[in-house]
């Protein structure tokens, strides 16, 4: 599992006035998550959902967590309820599926992963995971990931513009603060 898609949906708080404190508590939370302290990652983020109940990104990671400790019917539960308050969460569809993959549930696994696809056609990881999943199942059709290379291209293209972004940014700052 990587941290970044528990970072991208850490971003999806919306503006009300919680907020601020929310996104604070939050960092904690990810924090403990970025160490390898789920079960602390899980305290956090339990306490953060009864302070903040419609925190909907919170139910995802709290899910991820208890998925990292192998708690898969938790984890279910709670990417359940953040699904079910915003059904178009393609990151914790994804993850849904993720925790069925896990547990042997292909079946399953395959219907988050295109229900994910299906909210988010470029969900990369999500078009990968299935491709797994198939592949799993022996049902794997190499034509009907055809796309796929064109999701790589484009996510490759994206980290390239980002290293290069970075090494202007740098040389920028050395230029400014040079002798």
């Amino acid at each position: 599992m990587k941290i970044p898609i528990i970072l991208y949906s850490l971003l999806l708080i919306t503006g009300s006035v919680w907020a601020a404190e929310a996104e604070k508590q939050a960092q904690i939370m990810l924090n403990y998550f970025k160490t390898g302290d789920y079960k602390s990652a899980e305290v956090k983020a339990k306490k953060l959902i009864k302070k903040f109940p419609d925190y909907v990104a919170m139910y995802n990671a709290l899910g991820l967590c208890l998925q990292l400790q192998k708690k898969f019917s938790e984890a279910i539960k709670y990417y359940k309820i953040a699904i079910q308050m915003n059904p178009n969460f393609s990151i914790a569809i994804n993850n849904l599926g993720n925790t069925y993959h896990a547990m042997g549930d292909l079946k399953n696994a395959q219907s988050s992963f295109e229900k994910a696809i299906e909210r988010n056609p470029k969900l990369t990881f999500a078009i990968c995971n299935l491709g797994n999943v198939k592949k799993d199942l022996n049902n794997f059709d190499q034509n009907n990931f055809k796309d796929l290379h064109k999701f790589y291209k484009f996510q490759d293209t994206a980290l390239q513009n980002l290293h290069r972004h970075k090494h202007m940014r740098k040389q920028r700052h050395f230029l400014e603060h040079r002798d």
